[in-house]
C-alpha cells in the first residue's frame, strides 16, 4: 500500500503586475476595461488559467476589432517559490486597425449596385467582425439568396490596411410554390395557396400571388414589389390587386381593388407607408343592393419588437392606421378611419407571463350605409372578444348584424409556465362596437386556456365563456397557431 501526505504548504501570491498596450489600441476603451477588469489583485492567490484566459480574450477582442497584426512582445509570469511572489508581466503591440475595402459579390444573379447599397459601412471604415453578421443578415432579408458567405481577404504583407470581403451567394429558386391547408374556429376549414418569384429580374423585383379559400369566401392577391437602389430593403413600392369575396351575418360583399404603396421599412425602428387604394365594393345589405367606388389615401404607422424566441418573454406590436376619403376626389362617400392596435407582452420572474391586448376605431361618416363591410367594425372572435362568435356583435337600431362605426376592446391574460414547452393562461376580454356611444353596453367573456411551443411553432387552445348576452352565445373553443405578435 502506498500512502502519500502532501502538505500544501504557503501559497504564492500576486505581488505586482505590468501591463502595457502599445499601437493604435493603446487608446482603444475596450482593450483599457479588458485591462481593468483582468488585472490581477495585489496579494490574491496565484491562478495560471486566470492569467491564460487574460492573453487568449486579448488575442479575441484584436481579430474581432481589426488589429490583425497584433502580437506580444513579451509575456512571462514570475514565480519567486522562495518569496511566494508572483509578476504579471505583458507587453502586446496591437499595431495598426484594418479598414474595410470592396465587397466582391460572386454568383448573384442581381444587379451589384443594388447589393452595395445594402452593405453597413463605408469603404475605410474600421473593421468590425459584428459587420459580417450584419452583411450576412441583410443579404438574407432581400429573399434573393439561398445560401450566403462571407469571406475577408486581407495582406498582412500589405501597407495600406485594407480588408476586402468576397460575398459568395446563390440565386434562390426562381419559383416557389406553397400550399397549405387548416382549420380556424373563425373561418372553419380552410385552403392556402401561394406562388412566389422571389426575384423577378437583376433589379430583385419580387411577385407574390396568393390565394385563399374558407367557408366565409374567397380571396386573391397579387403582389410586385420594387426595391429602390437606394436601400433595397428599407425603401420600396408595393404595387398589388386583390379580388375579394365575403359572406357573414345578413350581409354579401365582392371586392376588387387596385393599389401602390411607398414604403420605408426599418428592421429595428418604425416601419412607415403611404397609399393610395382604389376599389370597387359591391354589397347586399337587408336585401338592398350597392355599390360603392373609393379612392384613398392611407396612412400607416407600426413597429413589433419581441425577443426570446416563439414564446417572447417580452416585446410589443404597435399599428396605427389612417384612410381618407372624400368625393373631391373621384369617391362616392366621404370618411375619415382612425385606427389603433396594440399587442403588450411582459413577463415576471421567468414563469408568469402578461399579456395586453388594445384595439380602437373611429369611423367619421354622415353616410355610413355606404361604407364598405369589409371597413366597418365587428368583434367576437379570437382576436377580440372570446366567448362571442365570430363578428357576432355589431348591431343597429334593428339589432341586424352590419358593423358600426366605433370600436374598443380591450384583454388582459395571465400566463403562468407549468412545463418547459407548456403555459396556462386565464383571461378576460371586454369591449364594444357601436354608432353611438350613449347606447353602448360592454360585452365581457372570460375563460381558459393553453399555449404549447409545438414544433411548428405556438399553438393556442382557449375555452371562453360570456358574462353578458348569455342567451344569445354560448361556450366557444379557439385553436389557433401562429405567435402573439
Amino acid at each position: 500500500m502506498l500512502v502519500i501526505h502532501i502538505i500544501s504548504g504557503q501559497p504564492i501570491r500576486i505581488a505586482g503586475s505590468k501591463i502595457i498596450i502599445k499601437g493604435e489600441a493603446s487608446t482603444n476603451f475596450d482593450y483599457q476595461m479588458l485591462v481593468k477588469k483582468s488585472r490581477p489583485k495585489i496579494g490574491s492567490n496565484l491562478n495560471h488559467i486566470d492569467y491564460e484566459t487574460f492573453k487568449h480574450n486579448l488575442y479575441i477582442l484584436s481579430q474581432r476589432n481589426g488589429y490583425f497584426d497584433g502580437y506580444f512582445k513579451k509575456n512571462r509570469l514570475c514565480v519567486f517559490v522562495k518569496e511566494h511572489k508572483a509578476f504579471w508581466d505583458i507587453d502586446y503591440d496591437s499595431g495598426s486597425r484594418y479598414n474595410f475595402g470592396y465587397v466582391n459579390f460572386k454568383g448573384s444573379q442581381i444587379k451589384e449596385m443594388y447589393l452595395k447599397n445594402l452593405m453597413p459601412f463605408k469603404r475605410g471604415d474600421p473593421y468590425r467582425s459584428q459587420i459580417l453578421a450584419e452583411i450576412n443578415h441583410r443579404l438574407s432579408l432581400t429573399d434573393w439568396f439561398n445560401s450566403i458567405i462571407i469571406e475577408p481577404k486581407f495582406d498582412k504583407n500589405s501597407q495600406t490596411k485594407i480588408l476586402s470581403l468576397n460575398a459568395f451567394v446563390s440565386p434562390r429558386l426562381k419559383n416557389i410554390i406553397e400550399i397549405g391547408i387548416g382549420y380556424s374556429t373563425d373561418t372553419g376549414l380552410y385552403l392556402k395557396g401561394t406562388w412566389k418569384k422571389p426575384w423577378v429580374n437583376n433589379n430583385g423585383h419580387c411577385l407574390t400571388y396568393s390565394i385563399y379559400r374558407c367557408l366565409l369566401g374567397t380571396t386573391i392577391n397579387l403582389h410586385y414589389k420594387v426595391p429602390l437602389l437606394k436601400n433595397p430593403i428599407e425603401q420600396y413600392y408595393d404595387f398589388s390587386s386583390t379580388v375579394k369575396y365575403t359572406i357573414f351575418n345578413i350581409m354579401r360583399s365582392d371586392s376588387k381593388i387596385l393599389a401602390v404603396s411607398r414604403c420605408w421599412y426599418n428592421p429595428i425602428g418604425w416601419k412607415k407607408s403611404i397609399n393610395l387604394r382604389w376599389s370597387v365594393d359591391s354589397f347586399i345589405e337587408d336585401n338592398i343592393y350597392r355599390s360603392t367606388m373609393l379612392l384613398c389615401p392611407i396612412f400607416s404607422l407600426n413597429h413589433a419588437f419581441s425577443c426570446c424566441g416563439l414564446m417572447p418573454q417580452w416585446g410589443h406590436s404597435q399599428i396605427y392606421w389612417m384612410e381618407i376619403s372624400n368625393t373631391s376626389w373621384g369617391s362616392d362617400v366621404d370618411f375619415l378611419i382612425l385606427q389603433a392596435q396594440n399587442v403588450w407582452i411582459r413577463t415576471l420572474n421567468e414563469k408568469n407571463r402578461f399579456l395586453i391586448r388594445t384595439h380602437l376605431g373611429w369611423i367619421k361618416t354622415k353616410h355610413f350605409n355606404k361604407v364598405p363591410p369589409n371597413l366597418r367594425f365587428f368583434i367576437g372572435s379570437d382576436h377580440s372578444i372570446r366567448g362571442y362568435k365570430c363578428k357576432s356583435i355589431a348591431q343597429n337600431a334593428t339589432e341586424k348584424l352590419i358593423g358600426a362605426s366605433k370600436i374598443i376592446t380591450n384583454s388582459l391574460e395571465y400566463q403562468y409556465n407549468f412545463t418547459n414547452k407548456c403555459w396556462s393562461a386565464i383571461f378576460i376580454d371586454a369591449g364594444e362596437v357601436v354608432n353611438d356611444i350613449m347606447q353602448s353596453n360592454v360585452k365581457i367573456g372570460i375563460g381558459l386556456g393553453v399555449r404549447w411551443l409545438s414544433p411548428l411553432g405556438t399553438m393556442k387552445f382557449d375555452i371562453s365563456s360570456p358574462l353578458t348576452n348569455v342567451k344569445k352565445h354560448d361556450f366557444q373553443f379557439y385553436i389557433a397557431l401562429g405567435p402573439e405578435l
